[in-house]
């Protein structure tokens, strides 16, 4: 009987197996061969070899051809072409600024332009940053309310790089001729063409970035089309008269663009002007900074490109889905870490004929406006009609913990200090690898996972979670805020309060929120503390419901004497905690308290089981526990007196159980 020789593996040493029983079978003439002698061993060596370099490379070419398996990122960005997909390139990072520039004595009703290139300087990390204008501005002189004469530019918008050129000479003799940017660093958003008829020319066409076919596109437009060539360079090229107009034989080419350093330029927040005085202005500048620097990214890795792509062209440059607003957003702005988007019929209350989109941009926690209105401008002729595309910003909800873990120190050399340490490391890589975007979803079981199997001298760990947002109030405005936790909240019994807030100064008292029962739909209060007595000044500034873990807060009832940022924490129902809509989940580190200890049974046996400590639920005052409590009181006494309820109760200052 004849054995088939098998040419499926992959494996060297399989391979040299297989044609070695392939050879011994009964009916071969080699059967009593011996193919471990040195003649004949390398005759299969040099078979095997060529089978398995035979076997890889058609199992890799066969890879490469897919968008879902290719590795190299020519094969990965040739795929993508197929899709009618470019990859995003760097994008520089941009700020929003004022500047007011003094006139010289005796300058009156000039106009003074500031030009594209125009340079600012700043410093981020010790590393100097060059940020440029990209269009060229004018404005009129104008006074002051002092009475002063200044040339006031307001909104500039300053992006970091420096601007490059680079010219070609048009060649029709070469078939589909193209022009290869050789710059790495290259913003394919600042990219400006212009075609000039000969070297001589001073008058230019300027072209435009193909996007989308429309019914006014011909032979005659000037347009350009962009594509990322295997080299990963980006390169330009032209119609052919059909679609696009094709420049004449020997027409010049000049592509003006921005050569930027991406996310490094994120969080500038103090420029400089470059410029200097003049016969208009004497030099002097005055630099209001709008918002910090933000937008920067690197180019879109081929893990993004494998995953966009094939959306992009099931969205077909429209948006209608979520899918569709979540890729086109990607595509206009490419530096953000996550992205969620919603249904306006999906908001309570409903709000019909709005799609709603949350960015966390990377670098920063939100948007500016300028980048929103980039945004919103880029999707109105993509958008459904009816539906009017919405950015919100994100919704941060912090955790904090109260984290116990006993372990046993025969197993370890580290102190107690260090073990403590040692966990605090593990929740903040646990935070940057599962939390701090929309979907993500804090799963108690996986935190204390993570921390028993950090070490193996930890036995076992537990942790009581809060919740806490921050809150801005502005003296003098009646504005109704409200903080959504998108959860229940634990109600211990009805007259205690669920809330804990920080403190703030009025008239030489320390004030805090609080909150009273029964109900769902309590009644949140101000009070002060008078002798470490906790009396209620206020009766009511809002209400809080305990089942969906919302706080709406009337600030005109709230006594200010400026504008304050106050933390209100409390404790969630379940200690698992999901994020919905525009809400984003962070731990913070610093904030929560790590407490270890030594487990004496499995040290000491059972000897160790007295005085053996295990963690109660709850602090012994049943209040929230953290490294940055706000000092209020701790005894628990209650009394009322003409109508005014005092409660004392507050913050506990350490843990309990160990």
């Amino acid at each position: 009987m004849t054995t088939q020789f098998n040419t499926t593996e992959l494996d060297f040493d399989q391979i040299k197996d297989n044609l070695k029983n392939y050879f011994k079978r009964g009916d071969s003439p080699f059967r009593d061969w011996d193919f471990d002698g040195s003649g004949l061993n390398n005759l299969l060596d040099v078979l095997a070899y060529n089978t398995h370099y035979n076997a890889m490379n058609a199992h890799v070419a066969m890879n490469e051809s897919f968008l879902d398996s290719a590795q190299v990122r020519s094969n990965v960005v040739s795929r993508a072409k197929l899709l009618g997909y470019t990859p995003a390139s760097k994008s520089a990072s941009v700020a929003s600024i004022d500047m007011i520039l003094t006139p010289l004595a005796g300058v009156t009703n000039q106009a003074y332009s500031l030009n594209r290139g125009e340079s600012f300087s700043t410093t981020i990390d010790e590393s100097d940053y060059t940020f440029i204008l990209l269009e060229d501005t004018q404005v009129s002189l104008s006074t002051d309310s002092e009475g002063n004469n200044t040339y006031q530019f307001n909104d500039l918008s300053i992006y970091q790089g420096v601007l490059k050129e680079r010219r070609y000479a048009v060649d029709n003799s070469l078939q589909n001729q193209k022009f290869v940017i050789d710059d790495n660093n290259i913003d394919t958003t600042s990219i400006v063409v212009k075609v000039y008829e000969n070297a001589n020319s001073e008058t230019y066409s300027v072209y435009s970035r193909f996007d989308q076919f429309s019914g006014d596109i011909d032979g005659n437009s000037a347009i350009y089309f962009l594509e990322e060539n295997y080299a990963g360079k980006y390169e330009i090229h032209f119609g052919n008269n059909s679609i696009g107009k094709l420049p004449g034989n020997a027409a010049i080419v000049e592509i003006g663009f921005l050569s930027t350093k991406g996310d490094l330029a994120n969080g500038a927040s103090a420029f400089t002007w470059n410029g200097g005085a003049d016969s208009i202005v004497d030099g002097t500048s005055t630099i209001i900074v709008n918002s910090r620097s933000g937008g920067g990214s690197d180019k879109e890795n081929i893990e993004n490109v494998r995953y966009n792509a094939p959306l992009s062209y099931i969205a077909q440059n429209r948006a209608v889905t979520a899918d569709d607003y979540r890729v086109l957003v990607k595509q206009i702005y490419g530096s953000l870490d996550s992205i969620s988007v919603w249904g306006g019929e999906l908001n309570n209350p409903p709000q019909y004929g709005k799609a709603y989109i949350s960015i966390k941009p990377t670098g920063a926690l939100t948007t500016t406006d300028e980048e929103k209105e980039l945004i919103v401008g880029a999707l109105q002729n993509k958008r459904v009609l009816s539906i009017e595309p919405v950015i919100v910003d994100p919704d941060y909800t912090y955790l904090f913990f109260n984290i116990f873990f006993k372990y046993n120190s025969n197993f370890t050399s580290l102190t107690t200090g260090q073990m403590q340490a040692n966990v605090r490391n593990v929740i903040e890589s646990f935070n940057s690898q599962n939390l701090q975007n929309f979907d993500g979803v804090f799963r108690h079981s996986q935190l204390l996972r993570s921390i028993d199997t950090s070490d193996n001298a930890i036995l076992n760990s537990t942790a009581r979670v809060f919740l806490y947002k921050d809150l801005s109030l502005e003296l003098g405005t009646s504005i109704s805020h409200s903080l959504e936790y998108n959860a229940p909240l634990f109600v211990d019994d009805a007259e205690s309060s669920i809330i804990q807030s920080s403190g703030w100064k009025f008239t030489g008292y320390d004030y805090y929120l609080a909150d009273e029962g029964p109900g769902v739909e309590r009644n949140v209060y101000v009070y002060r503390l008078d002798d470490d007595v906790k009396v209620k000044m206020v009766n009511s500034v809002g209400t809080l419901n305990s089942s969906t873990g919302k706080l709406v807060l009337n600030s005109a009832l709230i006594p200010l004497e400026q504008n304050e940022n106050i933390r209100i924490e409390v404790s969630p129902n379940s200690n698992d905690v999901v994020s919905s809509k525009n809400t984003i989940i962070q731990i913070d580190v610093p904030k929560s308290t790590v407490v270890g200890e030594i487990d004496t049974i499995s040290v000491g046996g059972a000897s160790g089981v007295e005085g053996y400590n295990t963690v109660p639920r709850f602090s012994e005052t049943g209040q929230i526990v953290s490294n940055a409590g706000t000092s209020t009181p701790t005894s628990n006494t209650s009394s009322t007196s003409g109508g005014t309820t005092t409660n004392s109760g507050g913050y506990s200052g350490g843990g309990s159980g160990y």
